[in-house]
């Protein structure tokens, strides 16, 4: 039998597989939008999260740095930045003041002038109490000497201070032409300005072996004598010591019916030599250098009275070859 055809006006039935086919296919038409908008929400969320976090530092940096002023403005007046310890600040009067120099400053100095020729500015390193003898070519406008005519150089060696630290030491080698002089600079604290103790020089003795060696005084006739060092300390006749000892000098006095000695070890410096006369008549007073390699011997005659004082000035002798100079006051 075939089929009875279905009226024209009736939909013939659709099995349930392919009913609405393109509906999980096809996606809906507004979807592309809404994609978009969703990034422009995550874009503005992330934008205002990083704007935020940026304020937030940037406060907390204003407040640091405010804080920190605060803290550095309250330190106490008695923190001193590192630059201010490197370049400490120095008053006008500090520049104006004068240096104060060290005994090797004055003996280097006072050479430097001699070689100069300059006796003026030599002279200002002087004291007044320097040995006139040892100076005399410095302190005499027509004297000279063995410095002042030749070339020389000089080197020192080695300095001390005394005990009291007002008595200085310089050791130094001369050179002239081949032949060296060992020689020491004595020097002395004093106050040339009111309020102001400089080093000056006093005694410039030169000699040929490390030390100075011994020298004696031997005192012959109707009198008696006493030496005083440029310290002042004495001995001898009409003093209560008959010894000295100080830092490198040491002195004693002898008295016999037939002579009277003092002995000085490292004689420095100008020293005071007293003779008394005990009765009238005359007196011989002899020195002498005790060294092997220069032994040299001088000696004075002189007349005196009873009760008379005769006053010389005593020094070593800055050459070898020349006895202890004694020059009457």
């Amino acid at each position: 039998m075939e089929p009875e055809e279905a009226p024209n006006n009736q939909i013939p039935p659709t099995p349930d597989s392919q009913i609405e086919p393109s509906v999980s296919a096809s996606p809906p038409k507004n979807s592309f939008l809404e994609k978009l908008k969703e990034r422009r929400k995550l874009i503005l969320v992330v934008g205002g999260a990083v704007l935020i976090v940026l304020v937030l530092a940037g406060g907390i940096l204003f407040y640091y740095q405010k804080y920190r002023n605060i803290v550095s403005q309250e330190k106490p007046e008695s923190y001193t930045q590192p630059s201010t310890l490197l370049t400490p600040t120095i008053t006008k009067d500090e520049e104006m003041a004068p240096k104060i120099l060290s005994p090797n400053e004055v003996v280097t100095d006072f050479l430097k002038a001699i070689q100069n020729k300059d006796k003026l500015l030599a002279r200002t390193y002087l004291s007044e109490n320097a040995n006139r003898e040892a100076f005399k070519a410095t302190l005499e406008d027509e004297s000279t000497s063995l410095l002042y005519e030749n070339e020389f150089l000089f080197t020192i060696t080695q300095s001390k201070l005394s005990k009291n630290q007002q008595v200085a030491e310089v050791y130094l080698d001369t050179q002239i032409g081949e032949e060296t002089i060992k020689t020491k600079a004595s020097l002395v604290l004093e106050e040339k300005i009111p309020g102001e103790k400089i080093w000056l020089l006093i005694d410039f003795v030169g000699f040929y072996e490390g030390e100075l060696r011994r020298t004696l005084f031997l005192l012959y006739g109707p009198v008696d004598f006493s030496m005083t060092s440029p310290s002042g300390e004495s001995l001898g006749f009409g003093t209560k010591n008959d010894r000295i000892d100080l830092d490198d000098v040491f002195a004693n006095y002898f008295s016999s019916p037939l002579f009277k000695k003092i002995a000085i070890t490292d004689l420095y410096g100008i020293w005071r030599l007293e003779i008394t006369g005990i009765d009238s008549g005359t007196f011989t007073l002899a020195t002498e250098i005790v060294d092997r390699e220069n032994p040299q011997v001088g000696k004075i005659e002189d007349a005196i009275t009873a009760g008379q004082v005769l006053e010389y000035e005593v020094s070593y002798p800055f050459l070898k070859g020349v006895p202890i100079v004694v020059s009457p006051r």
